[in-house]
């Protein structure tokens, strides 16, 4: 990303949830800053090892995590005197339903979803 581009919060939860774009390249990435002391470093790769198998042996369309210029997808930071942890993901356009949608529809391809996740997590 370059040094000119626009970052806005989505949003704060666990995590502060960042948006970065850059008109420049056309792109947009998601930045996940981690909760200081809540997972080490090794609990997030395991994540993005699992979010890595789902995406090339289940099928699931989730972002891809970005590598940083270390080739690893987890950052280091310090700020205000304290460590934390930073992932960044490839944007993904979508949308939830929204209430005037057909809802039964959309239940039906969240099971599906749920019921592949359980049967991966099982084999993994």
């Amino acid at each position: 990303m370059a040094e000119t581009s626009r970052i806005s919060l989505l949003t704060m939860s666990e995590n502060a949830t960042f948006l970065a774009e850059d008109d420049e390249a056309g792109r947009r990435i998601i930045i996940r800053v981690h909760r200081p002391d809540y997972h080490c470093r090794e609990e997030i790769e395991s994540e993005l090892a699992w979010i890595d198998d789902l995406r090339t042996t289940a099928r699931i369309n989730t972002p891809a995590p970005v590598m940083t210029t270390t080739g690893s997808p987890v950052l280091s930071i310090s700020a205000g005197g304290q460590s934390l942890y930073v992932v960044a993901f490839e944007h993904v356009v979508g949308s939830e339903p929204d209430i005037g949608d057909d809802l039964p529809q959309w239940f039906e391809r969240l099971g599906a979803m749920n019921a592949t996740l359980h049967e991966h997590s099982r084999r993994w």
